[in-house]
């Protein structure tokens, strides 16, 4: 959901790809009444913040952290942190 909600708003709004997407802008485009619509965060709390048009979500460096002990390093490859 996170990755396609800036891209959504850059289509809409004739944004180019690498533009910083803010959380209220990206989180306009999620299901309204879900927590993440709501807050920007994600179940452990932590705020996912800005994302950029084109690019995989940032995952909260926090969310990475507390989910050190059961996600191997592996895991994380795809996503920014």
């Amino acid at each position: 959901m996170i990755d396609a909600a800036p891209d959504q708003y850059a289509v809409e709004t004739g944004k180019r790809s690498g533009t910083l997407v803010g959380k209220a802008d990206w989180t306009a485009y999620l299901k309204k009444g879900t927590r993440l619509y709501a807050t920007g965060e994600g179940v452990l709390g932590n705020e996912f913040g800005p994302q950029t048009v084109d690019e995989v979500p940032m995952v909260p460096y926090d969310t990475y952290i507390e989910l050190g002990d059961v996600v191997d390093h592996e895991f994380w490859d795809p996503f920014d942190l």
